[in-house]
């Protein structure tokens, strides 16, 4: 969890990292949702998942993403595509603006450009924007935008990957009911 503090002078904002203890029920629900995250991740060369649910060969694959991109690269393996959404990716009240969708043979990352056009500062809330199939998200240059201040926004998203359902649809039993 990350907390941002925004003072009303023109001083810069801080970041600080907080470590709240879980545990029962929901330690449970986030070691499962980190699971299917990394399985989606998985090369296939079994470096598998930790009974926490990280691994660093995976962060360290997200971080060599998202800095590329963020460094206006195109990431090994991926190819820059001309699909956009008009969708929303984030509940909060900027204008999101999809420009551009990266696509890899097991994920997409989707890039937007967020703009403050209200007249009060707005935080970039990058928690916002997860979502089933998300597995990381980035903003770049700024988390704090001053009015009509824009940044960009990326969204690593998974393909149809192993232990995820896409959009709640399902296939069919061949073993239950008539087909």
């Amino acid at each position: 969890m990350s907390l941002t503090f925004v003072p009303r002078a023109k001083i810069p904002p801080t970041t600080a990292s907080l470590k709240i203890p879980v545990s029962g029920k929901l330690a449970k629900d986030l070691r499962h949702a980190k699971q299917k995250a990394m399985w989606a991740l998985d090369d296939g060369n079994g470096s598998g998942v930790d009974d926490k649910g990280v691994t660093s060969e995976h962060s360290k694959r997200l971080k060599k993403i998202m800095k590329s991109v963020a460094q206006g690269e195109i990431p090994n393996g991926f190819a820059l595509e001309d699909e956009k959404s008009a969708v929303h990716p984030c509940s909060m009240p900027l204008e999101q603006v999809q420009g551009q969708q990266l696509q890899g043979s097991r994920l997409t990352i989707d890039v937007y450009r967020i703009t403050n056009r209200s007249r009060q500062i707005q935080e970039v809330r990058e928690e916002a924007c997860y979502r089933p199939r998300v597995l990381a998200v980035a903003t770049y240059p700024e988390t704090v935008l001053q009015p009509g201040q824009s940044t960009e926004l990326y969204i690593v998203k998974a393909k149809n990957s192993r232990g995820l359902v896409e959009n709640g649809r399902k296939r069919p039993s061949l073993v239950e009911g008539v087909f």
